[in-house]
């Protein structure tokens, strides 16, 4: 059997959606309950959009 390329893309992309499904309900089976906020996941600082100078992005 022959499979394009479009097939094959959206094969392994429900292949690596699987993956993160049973990666989400193995933490959830681990998990105590508890859930973090975001500063305690990226500290007190959260991104600052203006330290991206997004004005010096380039499209081609």
């Amino acid at each position: 059997m022959h499979y394009s390329s479009d097939d094959y893309k959206r094969y392994t992309a429900a292949e690596e959606d699987f993956a993160l499904y049973l990666e989400a309900q193995e933490r959830l089976k681990r998990a105590d309950g508890r859930f973090l906020s975001h500063e305690e996941v990226f500290g007190d600082k959260g991104f600052d959009f203006t330290d991206a100078e997004l004005n010096d992005v380039e499209f081609e």
